[in-house]
């Protein structure tokens, strides 16, 4: 199982939290209008990027879960390096500028987030 599973509702994306994920990210779930979403991608890089300043959350070698703030701006993390795709979601009027997950099926769930916001 994934540590992220996406969930495509009429008005909304909904990501749930998987297992002890819920704990080191202080979150169970994230429920975004597509409103407020302004695209997704696919990045297996997005981890190798500058992340600042962790509140709250955990962050080890390859394992990022939680809030992270870095110029002002926060970003959510539930990822991880290997294994499953990690995307990036753009937002706007949301608590978080964007959210980095490792997801299953990455390139269908990005391709799917961004047919609902065009």
């Amino acid at each position: 199982m994934a540590i992220n599973s996406v969930t495509f509702g009429e008005q909304t994306l909904t990501i749930t939290i998987n297992g002890l994920d819920k704990m080191w990210s202080f979150k169970s779930n994230l429920v975004i209008p597509y409103t407020h979403i302004a695209g997704a991608t696919l990045d297996n890089e997005a981890l190798a990027e500058p992340k600042g300043m962790k509140w709250p959350g955990l962050r080890v070698p390859g394992k990022y879960a939680g809030t992270f703030i870095l110029e002002g701006e926060k970003t959510f993390y539930n990822a991880e390096i290997g294994g499953s795709d990690v995307i990036v979601v753009q937002l706007h009027d949301e608590e978080y500028v964007r959210l980095v997950l490792s997801v299953d099926d990455g390139v269908d769930i990005v391709n799917t987030i961004n047919q609902h916001v065009m």
